[in-house]
């Protein structure tokens, strides 16, 4: 059985809590939305919809900030495997991982080793 968290129906897996303990300051950190969503819609971590309300001339840096965190939290918890996208696009981007770096290094170096695991036995041949 899943386990959820407290405030909605949302699977509680080890990527979104990271993300979601550093959403906040993932988003104050952002200085170039527009620049960072092309990076994010590249990787096919946001939908071209977001991309447009992104870019839209109206938006201001924090609806702008917030429209990407809340795209990338259901793009994790669609599949925990973009939240490794996501530290890629941020290796682009020093300042924005700078803001997250201790608490999400932390966890690729405990869960990444067991994530890399997984997925090499997940390519094995299963009959010999």
């Amino acid at each position: 059985m899943a386990k959820y968290t407290e405030e909605s129906l949302v699977p509680a897996t080890k990527e979104y809590v990271v993300l979601k303990k550093k959403a906040s300051r993932l988003q104050t950190a952002i200085t170039d939305p527009k620049l960072f969503s092309i990076d994010l819609l590249s990787e096919n971590l946001i939908s071209e919809s977001t991309y447009q309300r992104v870019n839209a001339p109206v938006t201001t840096l924090d609806a702008q900030g917030y429209e990407l965190i809340n795209s990338l939290l259901k793009a994790v918890v669609i599949d925990p495997g973009n939240f490794h996208k996501l530290l890629e696009v941020l290796e682009n981007h020093p300042p924005l991982l700078t803001a997250v770096a201790k608490e999400m290094k932390d966890y690729v170096h405990v869960y990444g080793a067991l994530f890399a695991l997984k997925y090499h036995l997940k390519a094995l041949p299963t009959s010999y």
